[in-house]
């Protein structure tokens, strides 16, 4: 069942992913699925829920590819192939992911002419031994420190594409290596029961025992009719906790997604309990939490005793690349770009770890030279285009487009949409406290 419900989970993160790309409704786009696929709505969202038909056939996962193809830019699109494939080879018991080679060269040929060096992750998820893109820095030693010493909770606050999801990913490999058990959960697969108490709660800890390769026993512990967060807490108690031998860490990348549910202060506050249970000892002192947000964690709990983002330890990405680390990974990458044309890179993107790493290795894996990324440096079908467009339709689609232009103009605005725009990763604070732009590439992209 737990294969199944893996696989339902990502048709439903297909489905979210298109409609805010797309800027539609969820149901609207789970109805052209179902259109495609020939099967109704009702259908689909208990394929979500894990009940599949058996002897699922492989074209239907190839038309839900080709519908993403046509909807998706294609790197977001390819990451979507994979998780949906990962998952269906996991349904059918496949042991790898099925000529995965082949189908990339059918569906994504650009994609499989690029592979010498992997693209830099944006928002997906990572997992252990994935390769990424990454070069270490101090908020790697910090965060590995932090776990090593025992403080619990670490809270890792980064915009949008700002590295915190490599970061996260790197930390898990060494965490690893150092003897620690690790497990990332992966929010966007819940974003589809956000709304959801009930739901998100069973869904949460059927994942958290998938993860770990434990049967899900849900089912017996919310016969009980208890509150959810007891529910929750009792359920690791019972049926996870005695599995781990070894100190434990918990990755959960992406959990503002919860910034809007219902029940957001009853999880976070959920989650400040089990950093209280350690005091106590016995089996939750072996667990620690690295949660990863982009938004400021005053505006995803109201009460700050109950708050998980006020102890521990906070990493707060906002550093952008130094010349000196820019450099290191241009050696990572054959030095691609000379010192002249590194210097050219950083005054356009300040060293923004994403778009350096992006430039970088696009430029390495011959897709473009390096006059071609300047000259298309603003074109939505260039080597940024997909970042750049992503940035414009989040603005919009959260109506503060315009206050943005207005604050790098100069003028005043509150202090909660100050953070906001600063958390969206596209400005920053300058020295005077006003917001100016993070870059000149996204200047002159939004003012163009």
């Amino acid at each position: 069942m737990g294969a199944q419900k893996n696989l339902g989970r990502r048709l439903s993160l297909v489905i979210a992913s298109i409609s805010e790309w797309n800027g539609r409704g969820k149901d609207d786009v789970g109805r052209d699925f179902a259109e495609v696929l020939g099967y109704s709505k009702s259908t689909l969202d208990r394929w979500y829920r894990g009940e599949l038909p058996q002897g699922i056939k492989p074209q239907i996962i190839l038309s839900l590819l080709e519908y993403s193809r046509r909807k998706l830019p294609a790197d977001l699109a390819y990451g979507l192939f994979r998780h949906l494939f990962q998952a269906y080879a996991r349904y059918h018991h496949l042991d790898v992911f099925p000529d995965e080679d082949a189908l990339l060269q059918r569906y994504y040929p650009e994609m499989f002419q690029s592979r010498r060096f992997p693209l830099p992750a944006g928002d997906s998820s990572l997992q252990l031994g994935e390769e990424i893109s990454h070069i270490e820095r101090d908020y790697d030693r910090h965060l590995i420190g932090f776990l090593t010493s025992g403080v619990g909770i670490v809270t890792v606050v980064g915009s949008h594409q700002s590295g915190k999801t490599a970061l996260m990913a790197n930390a898990m490999t060494a965490m690893s290596a150092l003897g620690y058990q690790c497990v990332s959960l992966d929010f966007g697969l819940l974003a589809g029961v956000a709304e959801d108490g009930d739901l998100f709660y069973r869904e949460f800890c059927s994942m958290f025992s998938e993860a770990l390769d434990l049967s899900d026993e849900t089912g017996a512990i919310w016969e009980e009719g208890l509150m959810n967060n007891r529910a929750s807490t009792k359920y690791i108690t019972k049926f996870i906790l005695p599995f781990i031998s070894q100190p434990f860490v918990l990755f959960m990348d992406d959990v503002d997604i919860l910034a809007h549910a219902p029940f957001r202060d009853d999880f976070f506050g959920m989650l400040r309990s089990w950093f209280e249970k350690r005091k106590l000892g016995g089996p939750w002192r072996k667990v620690n939490i690295v949660l990863g947000i982009s938004t400021e964690p005053f505006l995803l709990i109201e009460d700050p005793l109950q708050s998980p983002f006020n102890v521990g330890r906070p990493i707060n990405l906002e550093q952008d690349f130094t010349y000196s680390e820019a450099e290191l990974f241009n050696k990572l990458r054959n030095n691609c770009f000379t010192a002249e044309k590194l210097n050219e890179l950083m005054s356009l993107v300040n060293g923004h770890p994403y778009l350096i790493s992006l430039s970088l290795t696009v430029v390495a894996n011959s897709m473009y030279t390096v006059p071609e990324l300047f000259a298309r440096a603003l074109d939505e079908n260039g080597p940024f285009g997909e970042h750049l467009r992503y940035m414009k339709r989040k603005l919009e689609n959260s109506g503060l487009k315009e206050t943005l232009l207005a604050a790098w103009q100069g003028e005043n605005i509150d202090e909660e949409t100050k953070y906001r725009l600063k958390r969206s990763g596209y400005s920053r604070l300058a020295e005077d406290g006003s917001l100016v732009p993070r870059c000149r590439l996204y200047q002159d992209y939004l003012t163009a």
